[in-house]
């Protein structure tokens, strides 16, 4: 996958999550049916970053090391349980107050910990400039949409570097 094409990925996602918590917030004021409406747009906002975790994976190559892929498990994992645990709310077959919890591990500590090591890899692999505090802005769930946006500017900077992680080795970890 391109940088180019993980960049329309990450502004996508970005766009879904600025709907998603202007649907988190309506619902807080007015009710359902925005908390439904915000439970699917998680779906959707965190489905499109599935290609975003691909990318980063191939494209620090062989010069991240295992930290790579124990980013690569950690978002994708996360994003799995996510995924599932918001589906189960919206069917029914879980209440809000059995899916919050693990949701919410699943969130910080899934998809929070892949943003923090993508982002620290980006930084000491030279691909993303400001990597880890996208990664950081990201992790803290309200800064989604600046992370997205940020991301995805990254990316879009970057195309000539991302050819398989082609850009000059450094290995981490």
């Amino acid at each position: 996958m391109s940088a180019q094409t993980a960049s329309r990925f990450a502004y996508a996602g970005g766009m879904v999550s600025i709907v998603q918590l202007a649907l988190l917030t309506v619902f807080f004021t007015v009710g359902n049916p925005y908390g439904t409406l915000n439970d699917i747009a998680i779906v959707v906002q965190y489905l499109l970053a599935i290609p975003i975790v691909i990318a980063l994976h191939r494209a620090f190559g062989g010069r991240a090391g295992r930290l790579k892929t124990i980013a690569t498990a950690l978002g994708l994992t996360g994003i799995a349980a996510v995924v599932v645990l918001q589906l189960l709310l919206i069917t029914g077959v879980l209440t809000f107050e059995q899916q919050v919890g693990p949701v919410t591990a699943a969130l910080f500590l899934g998809v929070g910990g892949w943003m923090l090591l993508a982002g620290y890899l980006g930084r000491v692999t030279h691909l993303m400039r400001h990597g880890l505090t996208l990664g950081v802005l990201g992790w803290s769930y309200l800064g989604y949409p600046v992370w997205a946006f940020g991301l995805g500017r990254q990316l879009s900077q970057k195309e000539g570097e991302w050819r398989g992680g082609d850009a000059p080795p450094h290995r981490v970890g």
